[in-house]
């Protein structure tokens, strides 16, 4: 995701839940962490020849590779009794299955549709303070005072940066946006505010609404290029007249 004139971020992202502070993985040595996090990256975020949305294809001496570190002069890896071992961990608390495979094993992330989908985490305007405030004194000086100033935010104001997060994410072969400016902002606020409905129900006031309307997209020939060199980009598809073409289904034929 972008911010004025920054560039891009290349790689891609995943979703971390602050739930994972309260796991049991927690509890565990710090290579446990590190493995999760690392199947993390490596699951396909979307289904890719034999992999589905969630798998990833490797083996436990790719592991061991992956999780070797320096000391000093010297590499450090962890041994494959340790790999089994935060494996085995892993499945018992239902985080991952795998399947053996020729020459390695696939690893299915469990759940990973459900944490790795911003649609279902709670949205809070205020930020991402939810849980950081945890072990802190709430009693200091200035903390009352800071959440009694801080202004609440308009009930309606679009949430962009998350719309622009669904749209890399579900459209991702279409053009990206490198420059989120005032006018791209101005331009979703506007289709946002409108409540435009939905096929099924849904109000361009929500996200769910952009979700469905992004994967509604995605299954369009014409709108992702599969017919011609041209396709659709995000500031074409939030153009009020394009936004309601797409709505009405006339490039779905």
């Amino acid at each position: 995701m972008t911010d004025g004139n920054r560039e891009p971020i290349q790689g891609g992202y995943i979703l971390l839940s602050r739930k994972l502070l309260k796991s049991g993985i927690m509890d565990e040595s710090p290579i446990h962490l590190k493995i999760w996090i690392w199947m993390l990256m490596q699951a396909s975020f979307k289904d890719h020849g034999n992999l589905k949305r969630g798998q990833f294809f490797t083996s436990y001496k790719k592991m061991q590779k992956a999780m070797a570190r320096k000391i000093g002069y010297r590499t450090e890896k962890p041994t494959i009794k340790e790999i089994r071992g935060v494996m085995k961990f892993l499945m018992k608390v239902r985080m991952v299955g795998t399947m053996k495979v020729l020459h390695g094993t696939i690893i299915t992330i469990l759940n990973y549709d459900h944490y790795q989908n911003m649609i279902n985490y709670k949205i809070r305007h205020e930020g991402h303070n939810e849980g950081t405030n945890e072990g802190h004194n709430k009693k200091k000086e200035g903390f009352k005072e800071e959440k009694t100033l801080r202004k609440k935010p308009a009930k309606n104001t679009c949430p962009c940066n998350q719309i622009l997060d669904l749209y890399h994410a579900i459209l991702a072969e279409l053009p990206q946006v490198g420059n989120f400016t005032e006018r791209r902002r101005a331009m979703l606020s506007a289709r946002w505010n409108e409540k435009a409905k939905s096929g099924r129900g849904l109000y361009s006031n929500t996200l769910e609404f952009w979700e469905a309307f992004l994967k509604y997209i995605s299954q369009s020939d014409f709108l992702m290029g599969r017919k011609t060199e041209w396709r659709a980009n995000f500031e074409w598809i939030i153009t009020k007249r394009n936004f309601y073409k797409i709505i009405e289904g006339n490039y779905h034929k």
